[in-house]
Order: structure tokens, then C-alpha cells, then sequence
């Protein structure tokens, strides 16, 4: 039951570990990833990966890369994410959800 509470705070941690602010995400292309990744059994980690990369080259440039790509590294290495999971998110291979994940101003 809660299970999913758990796993959104989980995946908001490890975004901001990528350095990605949810608050700059358009919170309906957020919650679609998320859920997405949910239900396909992935972790926190490889929700915010598949995130990290699904972000647009706009939006990736608030994002420091550095940092993003050093932590994602680090995952890796600790094997906190599967590689299948690294490979397929880096050619973008997960679904992609229909909002933009850009938040509009109002």
C-alpha cells in the first residue's frame, strides 16, 4: 500500500541527486515517466535515469551534466542500476509520454 508513495519520493531523491529539479519538470510528463517505470518494475534510480534522458536538449542545459553523468557513473558501478536498463534509456527506448516535459509558464 505504500509501495508507490515510497517509490515517488525515491525517484524524486534520486533526480535531485542528477541535479534535476522536479519543480522545473512538467509535472504530468513527471508523473507519466514515473508511473511508467513503476509498472515496469524499475528502480528509483533507473526512473531518474530514464527521466534524466528522455529530458530534451533545452531542458537538459539547466541540468549540470557534470554531475548528472559522474552520479549515473557511480550507479552504475554500485550496480544500483542494470545495465539493459542504462543501455535502453541512453538510445531512448522507454515509452515517451505525451505531455511535454517542459513546465509552462502561466
Amino acid at each position: 500500500m505504500l509501495k508507490k508513495p515510497w517509490y515517488i519520493i525515491a525517484t524524486n531523491f534520486a533526480l535531485s541527486a542528477l541535479g534535476i529539479q522536479t519543480i522545473t519538470l512538467n509535472s504530468k510528463w513527471r508523473q507519466d515517466n514515473v508511473q511508467m517505470a513503476f509498472e515496469q518494475g524499475l528502480t528509483p534510480k533507473e526512473a531518474a535515469l530514464v527521466i534524466y534522458k528522455l529530458l530534451p536538449i533545452t531542458q537538459s542545459t539547466s541540468v549540470d551534466r557534470v554531475l548528472a553523468e559522474k552520479t549515473i557513473a557511480a550507479w552504475r558501478a554500485s550496480q544500483s542500476v542494470r545495465n539493459e536498463v542504462f543501455l535502453l534509456a541512453d538510445m531512448q527506448a522507454y515509452p515517451k509520454s505525451l505531455h511535454s516535459p517542459v513546465k509552462t509558464p502561466r
